[in-house]
């Protein structure tokens, strides 16, 4: 006896392509702000992000924390692992942000223009609301401020994205990321969580505590010079001006300052930056209380940390920093 289906019917049943969250955004994501605005993502501009875009979608990881300055693509790691997380984790999810101030622009100047600018998403939204977004799926993205210790009690949510935790401000004992952290464990080792933030600069950043003392694995970006190929972390202490100028203004004017090769000397421009970047990769460190050290790799590790300075940008110059 044959069967026969209809061409919808075989789409259901098809065994769906397994997309990591960098091979999903990549295809799925537009980019709304920035010179890149309304093209695709391109992971080749930041390819630091992988690392952390893929550890999110890894099955046996619950937490992914990110340590990074401004300009080095958080919140567009932040939106394409919830989009990934749409996609192929149904369930109610939780995106936590400091003030209904930020939560206001962030929705209606970011999330919302994400949102409308992929196919795939845009299809699963049913509509759009000031607390959460529902979805055709009967699920919903609640979007939590820390401003509101209701919203942090109210719901129990399987997949949770907060975005700068060290802006929180804390009433009384309670701690709004341990709140908002609280809402997943009805999930179990099921639930996924992902921070994203930069640190406030000093040792009560929750974010540094984070990726230096929570966290299973701490992983550093690696960068490869284009002149000798030595492979190190890059140290903003290494960046100089060779010809001695010391006005801010003209060094950044005319982009004097260059990066110094701890290996061969070679003097980078932000353009050889950018190359050592690109041929760069994630490896293991442990953090001593005074320096980044090599570390072991944890092949099981549920959590996973990553530090992202601004140094890596091809968005941040040598002579800005």
């Amino acid at each position: 006896m044959k069967i026969r289906f209809c061409e919808a019917e075989r789409r259901v049943f098809a065994r769906r392509e397994k997309l990591t969250v960098s091979q999903w955004a990549s295809k799925y994501l537009i980019v709304q702000d920035g010179i890149y605005r309304g093209s695709p993502l391109r992971l080749d501009v930041s390819p630091f992000l992988r690392g952390p875009m893929d550890a999110y979608s890894r099955p046996g990881v619950r937490e992914v924390v990110v340590c990074g300055s401004l300009q080095v693509g958080k919140t567009l790691l932040l939106y394409a692992c919830l989009g990934w997380s749409m996609d192929y984790r149904p369930g109610i999810k939780m995106l936590a942000m400091p003030t209904r101030e930020s939560r206001d622009r962030v929705v209606e100047k970011k999330l919302r223009p994400m949102l409308q600018g992929s196919p795939v998403l845009r299809r699963m939204v049913a509509k759009y609301r000031r607390e959460n977004i529902l979805l055709k799926d009967g699920t919903s993205i609640e979007l939590a401020t820390a401003e509101s210790p209701s919203q942090r009690a109210s719901i129990t949510v399987q997949d949770l994205f907060v975005d700068e935790e060290d802006l929180y401000s804390r009433s009384g004992d309670s701690s709004p990321l341990e709140d908002f952290k609280g809402r997943t464990r009805s999930y179990g080792d099921f639930a996924k969580i992902i921070r994203a933030c930069q640190p406030k600069g000093d040792e009560s950043s929750s974010i540094w505590t984070g990726i230096t003392r929570q966290v299973d694995q701490l992983m550093c970006y690696e960068v490869v010079c284009p002149a000798c190929r030595h492979q190190h972390l890059m140290d903003v202490d290494r960046i100089v001006v060779p010809d001695g100028e010391t006005d801010p203004r003209l060094i950044r004017s005319r982009k004097l300052a260059r990066y110094r090769c701890p290996h061969c000397q070679y003097l980078w421009s932000d353009h050889a930056r950018d190359l050592a970047v690109a041929s760069g990769r994630w490896r293991p460190y442990v953090w001593t209380g005074a320096a980044f050290e090599p570390g072991p790799d944890i092949s099981d590790a549920r959590s996973i940390g990553f530090h992202l300075p601004a140094v890596l940008s091809r968005f941040v110059s040598l002579s800005d920093l």
